[in-house]
């Protein structure tokens, strides 16, 4: 159930001298049961046009944040790139890039001393067209021709850490696979985990050819495919026995 407090303070997408100005505003749901405050977000764009008047223009992606239990902590925000077109009906085109940043506390030694860390998980996003939704459904859309929700999103391109702050390459990995487990920890039980962080690394490297030992902050680094995924995605396949590490034999 979203609030009727709507976002008093939206923000200023761009501007063009001949359409007017775009704004994003946020509208709040009530937090979700559960002691996580889980709190979804909705993207509204609206424009002012040049005769100060407003027009609703699209919704974007819906956001959450909320707690993952005492240690952890979730949430996501959305960078908007506009193409100003020569269509007055259709004055602007939207894309969307949405970003998770993952927040957590570990304890650092005996004494209980404890570090935070985070990790910025990002991906661009396009609206499906109505033919693309029909044939992965089988029904049609079923949207009006006015109607600004967005319905589905999929991904364009790859899944990009952007870094937070400069770390050397190997303190990045330790921190990767707190938020990628996924790579880290399904294998077979017989390789150990030195084998799979080394194979993890070259997996990286071999996605980013210009990645040295030293992350500077603000690197775009390109995850491999299936090293993360979101809950509205398929599950993406496991990589193939060619790609993982050979497991030892026991003895």
């Amino acid at each position: 159930m979203y609030t009727r407090a709507v976002d008093d303070h939206p923000t200023i997408v761009a501007r063009n001298p001949k359409h007017g100005v775009l704004y994003q505003v946020r509208w709040d749901a009530a937090p979700l049961d559960g002691s996580g405050n889980w709190i979804e977000t909705r993207n509204l764009y609206l424009l002012r046009d040049a005769n100060q008047k407003w027009h609703l223009i699209a919704e974007g992606p819906v956001v959450d944040r909320g707690a993952l239990g005492a240690s952890e902590y979730e949430s996501e925000s959305v960078k908007t790139s506009v193409t100003w077109t020569a269509d007055a009906k259709h004055p602007v085109d939207l894309t969307f890039t949405l970003m998770k940043k993952d927040k957590w506390t570990t304890s650092t030694d005996a004494s209980d001393s404890e570090t935070t860390s985070s990790m910025i998980i990002c991906r661009h996003l396009i609206t499906k067209t109505a033919a693309e939704i029909e044939s992965a459904q089988g029904l049609p859309d079923g949207r009006s021709e006015g109607d600004i929700s967005p319905g589905a999103f999929k991904r364009q391109g790859s899944y990009f850490v952007l870094a937070e702050k400069a770390e050397s390459l190997d303190r990045f990995m330790v921190q990767l696979s707190h938020c990628c487990d996924r790579p880290f920890q399904k294998h077979d039980g017989l390789v150990k985990s030195k084998e799979i962080n080394e194979w993890a690394l070259r997996a990286i490297q071999k996605a980013n050819p210009s990645l040295g030992s030293f992350v500077a902050s603000g690197t775009t680094i390109v995850l491999p495919e299936g090293f993360y995924y979101s809950e509205d995605e398929p599950l993406p396949a496991e990589p193939s026995e060619a790609e993982r590490p050979a497991p030892r034999t026991a003895k």
